[in-house]
């Protein structure tokens, strides 16, 4: 992959890891979670996937930021 084309997927995994945030309130609301939630909200993604291209990257998209947003309050909360 070129590095045009990672720092569009990085440039939207971040996109989206910021509307995640102003939907459900950022790092104060993704600390109350634990492991077992961020796998569910990923298998929800992965469940609502369907054979499309377009839906497809967005959901590989959102699936990142969310992975992004678990690792980001993991570090928060001094696990790793």
């Amino acid at each position: 992959m070129s590095n045009t084309g990672r720092l569009r997927a990085l440039d939207d995994i971040l996109k989206e890891r910021n509307n995640q945030d102003a939907q459900w309130g950022g790092p104060a609301h993704d600390d109350t979670h634990y492991s077992e939630d961020w796998w569910a909200y990923i298998g929800y993604q992965y469940r609502r996937f369907n054979d499309n291209p377009a839906e497809t990257r967005d959901r590989f998209v959102k699936t990142a930021a969310l992975a992004l947003a678990a690792i980001e309050s993991l570090d928060r909360k001094g696990v790793a």
